[in-house]
């Protein structure tokens, strides 16, 4: 996938986003793989996204 393709599905799927309920969150991340030789990337991705969720969820509980 070129640079410009990549792109356009960023932008298509922040476009479903924004038109979507107010209450709707995406949560996302990059891994550079270089950085964490001899560890899974999608390893990775999946424990920073289940973070970053948690970290969602125990701001909702705080805010009540």
């Amino acid at each position: 996938m070129s640079r410009e393709e990549a792109k356009g599905i960023i932008k298509s799927v922040l476009k479903i986003l924004a038109d979507s309920y107010d209450s709707a969150r995406a949560f996302a991340c990059i891994v550079h793989k270089d950085s964490y030789p001899g560890r899974d990337p999608v390893e990775l991705a999946f424990e920073d996204l289940c973070s970053r969720f948690d970290i969602y969820l125990s701001n909702l509980r705080d805010s009540g």
